[in-house]
């Protein structure tokens, strides 16, 4: 048997210069004589100041090849891994490695180099040593074939780098691995790379978060809701809303549209569908972002706003489609059963209004407070400083598609609304099937806190 090693250097992909201004205090500066080392020209006389070079972090593609062949020539396994690298660049095109002596790039911006570029390695290593089992299979496959007469097709592992997204403090890489074993069919799978140059860390969706269980519930949602919206909801399988539900964290990437989770074949739907992906808007994640996620994310007053409103409709949403309850712990008032409040954070009546006062003015908390705990059988009660409520959901309107929302901020900046526009829709009889009507906005106004969140002063039921 032969085996032949190719490794070549593939196109560049420079990752556009997001936030370097941000990072110029941690950056030395660099005179162009330092930098011999790179090509560069003489340095400036002794009457020039030198001139500032500030460096920034830019990815860069290699690529490792591998085959092996039988003795006729005939390519038995081939491997190739597109290697992402992270290196420094300088405003005027410079470049740092790590291999060359200091042209002015600090060591911390080495180590962060070095911290991506090891993990990178460490998978590509064994992305290789799993490549012996392809040689052995290989060769059995084309003996076997050639024996029977039957085509042999070369077993395959790629890996191809897809998109790399760079703002700020954020790197986000997506990589496609393409593996075929000479099965009825290949297999598709992602490895993503999310990396805080900031920090010199890899990190997660919920290492972005201080309140992993509400986003995780909110991830959650926002891919069952695309499921059963999806027009290839009936190939899913039965159990896809468990699975999901029951992650802990995400396999995701992040890009100028937020957040897209993946999921491996076969996880929650069968071949023919693919590798399920699902976006997640930055606004659907604003407001359950830490500090590290305030950074790396960076969402604008916009995104923080349509965020807040989207929490303030769950809030809202109580009152209407029924809020959570233990089922185990029950009161009886007047032959109507209340079961104990299950939002967390929430004992008291005194809670409650504690939470909804974070997304509406004192008005509206008061109102609609007010509105629950009156009348014959009112939908909340407090016993011994513990809020029960009566199950008493009324669902969505069937008639209302879709809900898209945007935020409108003032010139003072201190205020806003956010506008809800309704997609309408009809059930026609004779084509047996939903169709789309027209559309109606909803405006909803508030008023920014100091912290930079809404607080709504006036709001209404969209669905």
């Amino acid at each position: 048997m032969r085996r032949g090693l190719a490794i070549g250097l593939a196109l560049v992909l420079t990752v556009a210069l997001f936030g370097c201004a941000a990072r110029q205090e941690a950056v030395q500066t660099v005179p162009p004589a330092a930098d011999a080392a790179a090509g560069s020209e003489a340095g400036p006389t002794s009457a020039q100041a030198p001139e500032k070079e500030a460096w920034d972090y830019e990815v860069v593609m290699e690529t490792a090849a591998e085959e092996e062949k039988a003795d006729d020539g005939t390519v038995l396994a081939a491997w190739q891994f597109e290697r992402p690298v992270l290196r420094m660049k300088s405003t005027s095109g410079k470049t740092f490695d790590g291999h060359l002596p200091n042209l002015g790039v600090t060591a911390e911006q080495i180590a962060i180099c070095k911290a991506f570029n090891d993990e990178v390695a460490a998978y590509e290593m064994a992305s290789l040593e799993e490549f012996d089992s392809f040689r052995k299979e290989g060769s059995e496959q084309y003996a076997w074939k050639t024996q029977q007469g039957i085509d042999f097709l070369t077993l395959t592992d790629q890996l191809t780098v897809e998109s790399v997204f760079h703002s700020g403090d954020l790197l986000s890489i997506r990589a496609a691995e393409y593996v075929n074993m000479g099965g009825a069919h290949p297999d598709w799978s992602y490895v993503v790379w999310n990396f805080d140059l900031g920090e010199g860390a890899f990190v997660t969706p919920m290492s972005l978060t201080g309140r992993p269980e509400a986003l995780r519930r909110v991830i959650a949602d926002e891919i069952v809701n695309q499921i059963y919206a999806s027009e290839a909801y009936e190939g899913y399988f039965q159990d896809f809303e468990e699975t999901v539900r029951a992650k802990t964290d995400f396999d995701a990437f992040f890009d100028e549209n937020g957040m897209t989770v993946l999921f491996t074949e076969y996880e929650i739907a069968p071949h023919a569908l693919g590798v399920p992906e699902f976006t997640i808007g930055r606004d659907r994640l604003v407001s359950y972002l830490n500090e590290r996620g305030e950074r790396l994310l960076a969402p604008s007053s916009e995104d923080r706003a349509v965020g807040d409103f989207y929490e303030a409709n769950d809030m809202w949403y109580w009152f209407e489609g029924g809020m959570p309850f233990d089922n185990t712990d029950t009161k009886e008032f007047s032959d109507m059963t209340y079961y104990r409040v299950d939002v967390p954070g929430v004992t008291s009546i005194a809670d409650l209004r504690a939470q909804m006062q974070t997304r509406f003015s004192d008005d509206v908390v008061q109102q609609r407070l007010v509105n629950s705990m009156g009348g014959m059988y009112p939908l909340l009660r407090e016993v011994d400083g513990v809020a029960y409520v009566i199950p008493a959901g009324r669902g969505t309107d069937m008639y209302i598609d879709s809900v898209s929302c945007r935020a409108e901020l003032d010139a003072d900046g201190k205020s806003g609304r956010i506008i809800a526009t309704i997609q309408w829709r009809d059930y026609d009889e004779e084509k047996e099937e939903w169709v789309l009507k027209d559309t109606s906005d909803t405006a909803m106004p508030f008023v920014l806190g100091e912290d930079g969140h809404a607080r709504f002063t006036d709001f209404r039921t969209i669905w």
